[in-house]
């Protein structure tokens, strides 16, 4: 394989692998028909919670997974930190065809940036989490820690949550498992929590 083949398919492969990240990269158009009230409120909407500047900086339109439901629109967004290569996230929530933000459905993804600027001040990045959490003592368990930056429901904005596996047995409806895990505020590095989990 000649050296010009080999780089042109580590692009190929490349921007098939970021695709997925990158949206806006591969499409820039709903497949589906929406009003521009609809496209100004749901920018609206993100801006109220991210303020303007970091909407512009860091949120793109993910015209893939966005789709129309039963006469709604469940829009996706994505948001990318360049400089921050762990912060590639989704945002996602459900619009009716007025543009009215349909709070019923699951909201995800959305960082109080406006009143809370610390909430996107991702500072934190994995390896750092990682020795966090060792220095808290999170136990070894039986195979690697499952590491991940990502949005809490629970606490409603962004964490680093690592899983701790001390115990496992069994496939799919026989499986049971438990360990430790560990939540960490990606702006300073605080323990949000430490706690037991299991699944039996």
């Amino acid at each position: 394989m000649t050296k010009k083949i080999f780089i042109t398919l580590f692009v190929v492969i490349s921007s098939l692998f970021y695709g997925c990240v990158c949206q806006k990269c591969l499409k820039n158009s709903y497949d589906f028909e929406i009003s521009d009230t609809v496209k100004t409120n749901a920018e609206n909407y993100i801006i109220g919670k991210t303020g303007k500047d970091f909407y512009n900086k860091n949120i793109f339109p993910d015209y893939i997974n966005s789709k129309e439901v039963m006469g709604n629109y469940e829009l996706h967004y994505v948001v990318i930190m360049p400089e921050k290569d762990y912060v590639q996230e989704e945002i996602f929530f459900t619009m009716d065809k007025d543009g009215k933000v349909l709070e019923k459905y699951e909201i995800a993804g959305i960082p109080n940036c406006k009143d809370n600027p610390e909430e996107c001040d991702f500072n934190i990045n994995e390896k750092q989490a990682i020795q966090i959490a060792a220095d808290a003592g999170l136990e070894k368990g039986i195979k690697d820690w499952k590491v991940s930056f990502r949005w809490s429901t629970e606490y409603d904005r962004y964490i680093w949550h690592i899983l701790c596996v001390k115990y496992e047995t069994g496939l799919e409806d026989t499986y049971k498992a438990s360990g430790e895990e560990i939540i960490i505020n990606p702006a300073d590095g605080s323990i949000i929590n430490k706690r037991s989990w299991e699944i039996k």
